[in-house]
């Protein structure tokens, strides 16, 4: 069975005035336990949108979420008790961020959990540590720290809680490309340790293409693919025609294999890139006849 089942999903924004816009429209799609989902797509596709949806942050139109077979708009008045089972961070983290220091705001969540003392402040160490911040930040408020810091507290303050979901909206923006590549191992680490699930929102392809078992790829509100990654990415033709664009690595295959180089085409990490390029200097250049 599914983790997260969306069906017949639409989502009309301003639905009751002279100017309505459908942001989603009949959306149907499966997440499994202990996956890393990727969704992709073009500014206004309805990535945001739809991960609202997840831990009920919007209610649809039409249509319906599940979390475990149970229809979370079931019982409205029960729709908190999803958010500590799908911990959701905005694009924007300030959005998340209230508390006079970051050990508050991380702590926040666990508090309404109603769990004791040394098991909050546990989770608070532990979630610090994972997002790569030191733990002097902890005392200093949370409105002092630059956009990248403070968008690893608002991760931080969802890790803590543990939940069966953790839905990231840009949570490598505004990072140097050092601090992208730790975050991103960072969590790999965190995903094989919890066995949760992980749904990541990201203009990055770099970073789709490193962490993500299936992507799912949206298209003005509507899903245009939902597949494994490696499958996803072979058709770059389908992405660009839709304004995404596919991993730097993989532009330098393409145009080495144009250029009348041997090299494999489906390579979308830095790492067998790498290896594709040794192998010409293995193969007398690599040139084709």
């Amino acid at each position: 069975m599914s983790l997260i089942e969306i069906r017949n999903l639409s989502y009309i924004y301003s639905k009751d005035t002279n100017c309505p816009k459908t942001a989603l429209s009949n959306i149907n799609i499966d997440i499994y336990d202990n996956e890393i989902i990727g969704i992709i797509g073009h500014t206004g596709s309805g990535k945001s949108t739809l991960v609202q949806h997840f831990n009920g942050l919007l209610k649809p139109t039409s249509g319906g979420i599940y979390i475990n077979g149970l229809d979370i708009w079931k019982n409205p008045k029960k729709i908190r008790d999803i958010r500590f089972k799908v911990g959701l961070v905005f694009q924007y983290p300030e959005y998340q961020i209230f508390e006079d220091t970051v050990y508050k705001d991380i702590a926040f969540g666990p508090c309404n959990m109603n769990l004791g003392p040394n098991e909050i402040q546990n989770r608070v160490i532990e979630s610090i540590r994972m997002v790569g911040l030191p733990f002097s930040i902890l005392d200093k408020s949370p409105f002092e720290l630059s956009g990248g810091e403070k968008r690893k507290v608002a991760i931080a303050g969802v890790m803590a809680m543990k939940p069966n979901v953790i839905v990231l909206d840009e949570p490598t923006a505004g990072l140097d490309p050092l601090s992208r590549k730790n975050f991103i191992e960072n969590l790999k680490t965190y995903h094989s340790r919890e066995k949760n699930t992980i749904v990541i929102v990201s203009h990055n392809m770099e970073d789709i293409v490193e962490i993500s078992d299936r992507v799912l790829v949206m298209n003005n509100g509507r899903v245009e693919m939902f597949d494994r990654t490696k499958d996803i990415f072979s058709n770059g033709d389908v992405l660009m025609r839709i304004g995404l664009d596919v991993p730097k690595i993989t532009k330098i295959m393409f145009k080495l294999s144009n250029e009348g180089y041997r090299v494999k085409r489906d390579v979308f990490s830095v790492k067998d890139g790498a290896e594709e390029i040794l192998n010409l200097f293995r193969c007398d250049g690599g040139l084709n006849d």
